[in-house]
């Protein structure tokens, strides 16, 4: 299953023939890149990060805008009183990191919360919740250029990396826990996929859950823009590493999960993916899944037939809600 999932994959890499295309094609290809960079690259950065939505009717990033969310998600089970929510400003390493958490009184057990792209930290709550109903205290914050927390420009992981980072040495200094796993959904799982292969060995936590995540930031981008704009992804992204550089003030290209997962060895990870995900193709699960078993035992993949893109909790709560449970308990003694 590893290799056909991985050429699923690399079709949004580059080949030998797509190079030679390019060639022939430069004048083109440099006029469609720069259109790109021009019109395309904008409008990934583009999205609110806090304020009242006209459309929405609420504040953004928000309590309103968590219940409003659920609302429509049919998901009023996980509805908990507005005054149980608590933000809370972090300083991290280079800037401030907004937060918002949900304490059990009688546990010293936390749980991390990370949100999607152009998303928030009351979204991160949603996937979360069920485990503040058993017990835990939950916590999620802004990713990094993303609603209070610092930053202008996402890079699409590499730096939420090191404000999850921070985000748990915060947790261990204040509340020493008992048990500390971390769920991530989409970009927020990525990020927490990249933080464990570059800082997990140095600030430990329990077990892992990424949902829906995407394995290389750079080819993820192109799939984006060759499904959105219909033209093949080769002909138009000339130059979107040294783009994206200029905007972000990071080489994305850093970002590539596809490497070796050795100092994640001891890490309990459970990946999530819905089958019907038309952003993130349901490939990088599968690839990830295999490299990661391959370090060791403490792997698992759950894949929901009917779902789409961050919809696994959406269409079988009580699925997700048994998956996640007993994952966390068979790792936890």
């Amino acid at each position: 299953m590893h290799n056909s999932n991985y050429r699923q994959i690399s079709k949004y890499h580059y080949n030998w023939w797509k190079i030679i295309i390019i060639i022939l094609l430069f004048p083109i290809v440099v006029i469609l890149s720069l259109l790109f960079a021009i019109k395309f690259l904008p409008y990934l950065f583009k999205y609110p990060r806090y304020g009242f939505s006209k459309s929405l009717g609420v504040e953004i990033n928000s309590v309103d805008h968590y219940k409003l969310d659920i609302k429509e998600k049919g998901l009023m089970n996980l509805d908990a009183p507005s005054e149980l929510f608590k933000e809370i400003v972090i300083k991290g390493s280079k800037g401030d990191i907004s937060a918002v958490y949900l304490i059990n009184p009688n546990s010293n057990k936390w749980i991390i919360g990370l949100h999607g792209f152009k998303r928030n930290k009351y979204m991160g709550i949603r996937n979360v919740m069920h485990f503040y109903q058993q017990g835990y205290n939950i916590i999620s914050f802004d990713g990094y250029a993303h609603g209070k927390t610092y930053g202008t420009k996402s890079d699409f992981g590499i730096t939420n990396a090191l404000v999850l980072d921070n985000v748990i040495s915060h947790i261990k200094e204040i509340h020493n826990p008992s048990e500390l796993g971390i769920l991530g959904v989409s970009l927020g799982a990525s990020s927490a996929l990249y933080w464990a292969q570059n800082y997990y060995t140095e600030n430990q936590v329990d077990w892992l859950i990424a949902d829906c995540a995407f394995s290389q930031a750079v080819p993820q981008i192109r799939f984006f823009l060759q499904k959105y704009i219909k033209i093949p992804w080769y002909l138009m992204s000339l130059g979107i590493n040294f783009n994206f550089k200029i905007v972000s003030k990071s080489w994305i290209k850093k970002f590539n999960l596809l490497k070796s997962w050795s100092t994640t060895k001891g890490l309990p990870i459970l990946f999530i993916h819905g089958e019907k995900d038309a952003f993130i193709t349901l490939s990088n699960a599968y690839v990830m899944y295999d490299m990661k078993a391959i370090v060791d035992a403490k792997t698992e993949i759950a894949i929901f037939s009917n779902a789409d893109h961050s919809e696994s909790i959406v269409k079988d709560f009580d699925k997700y809600n048994s998956l996640t449970t007993q994952f966390k308990q068979k790792y936890i003694k």
